[in-house]
């Protein structure tokens, strides 16, 4: 996998948590982690949007149905 140098600027809060988690040699990695995930969830929400347009939004009887389904959910 290529990787890219760079240099941000974050929270000092976040980022001493962070060390305190993985470590500073571990840090890069998390970050990295972190933004995959981000990215994937912003797909998501971008496909799900897409979604409400071409097949309209859920019934709001199916929605009840999953939540009678998967009360903790």
């Amino acid at each position: 996998m290529a990787t890219t140098k760079l240099s941000l600027t974050l929270d000092t809060n976040l980022v001493d948590e962070a060390k305190r988690h993985v470590g500073q040699r571990g840090l890069s990695r998390y970050v990295s982690d972190a933004l995959r995930l981000r990215l994937q969830r912003d797909r998501l929400e971008e496909w799900l949007a897409t979604a409400d347009v071409r097949s309209g939004p859920i019934p709001a009887d199916a929605l009840a149905e999953a939540d009678r389904l998967w009360p903790d959910a």
